[in-house]
C-alpha cells in the first residue's frame, strides 16, 4: 500500500511508526488528492484513506482498529497524519464485560 499509494495517485505514503506489540502505527501521506480536491477545511477530510488504512491495520493486528486523521493537508498542514487506535467501541464492550458475556452465550447456544 505504501508504494502503491503514489502509483494510483493517492499521494506519497510513509510508515512513520509501526509497533506490532502495542498494535499501533502512524502513516504520513504527502499530496493527498482528497485534501487537494476538498480545499481548505477546519477538519480532516481524507476519509477514504482513513477507511482503507483502518481495514489494512485491522487485518495486520487482527483486532479492529480505528484510524484518526490527526493532521490534514486541507487544514494547511504540510501532510496528512493517520494514527491507529484499538476500536473504542470494542474496548468499551470488552471493559464492560459484554464481549465475555456474548462469548459465553454463544458457547451455550
Amino acid at each position: 500500500m505504501l508504494e502503491m499509494g503514489g502509483q494510483i495517485g493517492w499521494g506519497k505514503f510513509i510508515l512513520e511508526r509501526f509497533e506490532p506489540a502495542a498494535k499501533g502505527a502512524s502513516v504520513i501521506v504527502f499530496h493527498s488528492p482528497f485534501a487537494t480536491a476538498y480545499g481548505p477545511s477546519s477538519k480532516p477530510v481524507c476519509h477514504f484513506i482513513r477507511g482503507v488504512l483502518g481495514g489494512i491495520f485491522t487485518g495486520i493486528f487482527r483486532e479492529e482498529q480505528t484510524i484518526e486523521e490527526t493532521h490534514c493537508a486541507a487544514q494547511a498542514c504540510p501532510f496528512c497524519l493517520f494514527e491507529t487506535h484499538l476500536s473504542l467501541h470494542l474496548v468499551a464492550m470488552t471493559e464492560s464485560g459484554l464481549v465475555t458475556d456474548w462469548l459465553h452465550s454463544m458457547k451455550k447456544g
